[in-house]
């Protein structure tokens, strides 16, 4: 390696992601800085002084643990989807409490943050397909965030091999669900009652609506096809009576 000392490859026989394992839980006993910046493989980063903008406000306000910005959505062959992912209520900074309880949304190709998550395994995570809300809740415990407009947004890619953009979205919306009980599961277990309670919630509220919800559909889809039924056998019979 040309930089040893600053890159450091590490490497795995088996994937890890398909045997359970998160593998967020891996790269985090080897994060030795003072800060963690994201970037996955197939999104990139496009304003070169990205990095010192976001240390140099974490360095002057410690109450600040996370920073992020926004990004522009691209496909498979490059071509623009979207010029910003982030809705524009989710353009601003967030309280400590906003983090926790999941109310902030700081995109992962965008975070930088302060090095203070626990470097022990934690075992919910290896139950979520997407752990950006349970990290960024994490860290809602060290501080707020802050969002940074002046920096220009990064590219997200969306192509077939994602494996969380390509899903469908009902998919998506039960990994969501799923990364909540999780999460309510985890404040239980380390006893943080009013966290473990809201998330709890949270829960519940979103699985009765998808319970709910699939049982409107079902129950239509009934009803749509016994009436089909009905109006076939009258065209029938009145047939018959010509």
């Amino acid at each position: 390696a040309r930089y040893p000392s600053l890159i450091k490859g590490i490497y795995q026989c088996e994937n890890q992601y398909s045997r359970g394992n998160n593998p967020w839980q891996l790269i985090r006993r080897h994060q030795s800085g003072k800060y963690v910046a994201i970037c996955e493989g197939d999104d990139y980063w496009t304003d070169s002084s990205k990095l010192q903008v976001q240390v140099s406000y974490l360095e002057r306000h410690p109450g600040c643990v996370v920073s992020g910005h926004d990004a522009f959505i691209v496909d498979e062959y490059g071509n623009t989807i979207s010029g910003s992912k982030l809705p524009e209520n989710c353009k601003r900074d967030f309280t400590p409490y906003d983090l926790q309880v999941g109310r902030a949304w700081i995109l992962t190709v965008s975070r930088v943050y302060r090095n203070v998550l626990p470097k022990e395994v934690i075992p919910e995570l290896n139950h979520i397909k997407n752990a950006d809300n349970f990290i960024v809740s994490l860290l809602g415990q060290f501080g707020g965030s802050k969002f940074h407009s002046e920096i220009r947004p990064a590219c997200y890619r969306r192509h077939p091999g994602g494996v969380w953009s390509m899903q469908a979205f009902d998919v998506q919306h039960d990994d969501q669900v799923n990364s909540w009980f999780w999460i309510y599961r985890y404040y239980k277990r380390i006893g943080h009652a009013q966290l473990a309670s809201h998330w709890k919630k949270r829960w519940q509220h979103a699985a009765l609506y998808i319970f709910d919800s699939r049982l409107i559909v079902l129950e239509l889809a009934k009803r749509f096809l016994f009436f089909r039924g009905l109006r076939s056998r009258m065209r029938v019979a009145l047939g018959q009576r010509r």
